[in-house]
C-alpha cells in the first residue's frame, strides 16, 4: 500500500466517523423532540440512582420493553468509576466504553451532551443504511456550510475540473420515529465535572 492509498483510507475513515456522529446527533434530536426533561439530582451514586428512577417512571414500559440508556462519553466514564459510601464500585458492570446498569445497556454517543436519555427500543421505529462514499473530479459545488437551496444567480460555485481538484462525498440514508410519546425520557443538566463523590 502506498502513501496515497493510506491517506485516502484515513480520510475516508474520518469522513465516515463524522457522518456517523452527525447521524447520532440527528437521531437523538428526532426521538427526543417535544420531550420535557427532568433536571439531574447530582453526581453521587445515590443521585444517579434517583435520576435513573425518574427516567424509568416516565416511559410506559411492558414485558416486551428493551430499555437503553444513551449518554455522552463523559457520563459513561463517571459511571464506570462511581463509588458507594463504602468505596465499592456503584455500577460494577460499567466500563469507560459502556456497559450496563440494572440490566439496561448503556450506550455512549457523540450526539448527547449533558443528558441521560432512556429509550424503549420496542417503541422506536428506525432504519439506517451504511455510509456510502463516492468521489469526483468533475463536480461543481458551493463551498458553504449553509449552501443555497436551490442555487440562485448570485450563488458562488467552484468547479473541481477547472481547479484540478477532487472531492469525496459521504451519503447515509436513515430514518427514525417514536411510536409512542412515552417511549423516551430525558434527564438534563447533567454535569459531574471531575468529582467522583460517593453516596
Amino acid at each position: 500500500m502506498n502513501c496515497c492509498d493510506a491517506n485516502s483510507r484515513l480520510f475516508a475513515q474520518e469522513l465516515t466517523h463524522a457522518v456517523a456522529s452527525a447521524t447520532d446527533a440527528a437521531f437523538i434530536n428526532r426521538i427526543t423532540l417535544g420531550i420535557s426533561p427532568t433536571p439531574s439530582n447530582g453526581g453521587t451514586s445515590v443521585a444517579i440512582l434517583q435520576d435513573l428512577a425518574a427516567l424509568l417512571a416516565a416511559p410506559a414500559l411492558d414485558a416486551s420493553s428493551k430499555v437503553f440508556l444513551i449518554v455522552g462519553s463523559d457520563i459513561v466514564k463517571h459511571w464506570a468509576v462511581a463509588t458507594t459510601a463504602t468505596g465499592e464500585l456503584a455500577f460494577p458492570q460499567m466500563t469507560p466504553m459502556g456497559g450496563a446498569i440494572q440490566g439496561m445497556d448503556v450506550l455512549a454517543s457523540d450526539g448527547v451532551s449533558g443528558q441521560i436519555i432512556a429509550v424503549d427500543a420496542s417503541q422506536i421505529a428506525a432504519a439506517a443504511g451504511t455510509v456510502e462514499l463516492d468521489g469526483s473530479g468533475a463536480a461543481t459545488v458551493q463551498m458553504d456550510s449553509a449552501p443555497d437551496s436551490p442555487p440562485t444567480a448570485a450563488t458562488n460555485l467552484l468547479s473541481f475540473w477547472q481547479m484540478n481538484l477532487a472531492g469525496l462525498r459521504a451519503t447515509r440514508y436513515w430514518g427514525a420515529e417514536r411510536l409512542r410519546t412515552a417511549a423516551v425520557s430525558v434527564i438534563s443538566n447533567v454535569n459531574y465535572g471531575s468529582a467522583n463523590s460517593p453516596a
